[in-house]
């Protein structure tokens, strides 16, 4: 799953997208996390401005989902 949208993060614009993915545990993707093993799922960040002032950023999260 993922999401795209333009925002403006500390006076730089730009698109920041969102993506969710199968962290590949066995447990699945609602498992409890484990040091040392695959993480239940992973979000992943990605900020690409609009003009060369601001950097690009990308950061990879090892995250739990809940079931509501």
């Amino acid at each position: 799953m993922y999401a795209l949208e333009n925002v403006t993060a500390d006076q730089c614009t730009g698109v920041l997208a969102l993506g969710f993915f199968d962290g590949l545990n066995p447990g699945g993707i609602y498992a409890q996390p484990v040091a040392g093993d695959f993480p239940p799922a992973i979000l992943y960040t990605l900020f690409l401005p609009s003009s060369g002032a601001c950097p690009c950023c990308l950061d990879n999260f090892a995250i739990q989902l809940t079931k509501e």
